[in-house]
């Protein structure tokens, strides 16, 4: 039994290291990168995205599946927490070290959200129904421990940590 502990204790912080590992492989790529945009919402993955809300006119009673051309795929995602890391110093870093119960998937609707968008723009471009949407929403607002708007909640976040 003891020795079932230690394996599993061992598989965590195997775990952990990966992570860890990721993490500095992402601020090696942030840091190589010399060409910033001037803000946020001019890197190239935000006006994407934007041009995607224009196109898409999103409604939050329709089926998010109708709306398949609009998705993000993993590279669009990992770009959009790049962007929001550069711009606020470290937004998903300082976010998932001050909750760790945020998912990575977590951090991703927080930079959506970042870009004002609403649920049902989330729900057409995360490729889930609104509903889930609205619940992660909520549970992203609980963590946070904000009953401000999400968007607003976020931006203070990001003003916060932009000032350090």
């Amino acid at each position: 039994m003891e020795q079932a502990a230690i394996v599993g204790r061992l598989k965590r912080s195997n775990q952990e290291v990966r992570e860890l590992q990721n993490q500095i492989k992402q601020w090696d790529g942030l840091a190589a990168k010399t060409e910033n945009a001037p803000s946020f919402e001019e890197e190239p993955v935000c006006r994407l995205i934007m041009e995607r809300m224009n196109d898409g006119q999103f409604k939050a009673q329709m089926d998010y599946r109708i709306y398949k051309a609009y998705a993000l795929n993993d590279k669009d995602l990992r770009a959009l927490r790049e962007a929001a890391d550069r711009h606020f110093n470290w937004f998903t870093v300082r976010l998932s070290r001050k909750y760790p119960q945020l998912t990575r998937i977590d951090l991703d609707y927080c930079c959506l959200y970042l870009l004002g968008l609403t649920n049902a723009d989330v729900s057409a471009l995360m490729q889930r129904a609104y509903n889930t949407v609205n619940e992660r929403s909520n549970k992203i607002k609980r963590i946070l421990g904000s009953e401000s708007a999400i968007f607003t909640t976020l931006q203070f976040i990001a003003s916060e940590a932009a000032s350090h």
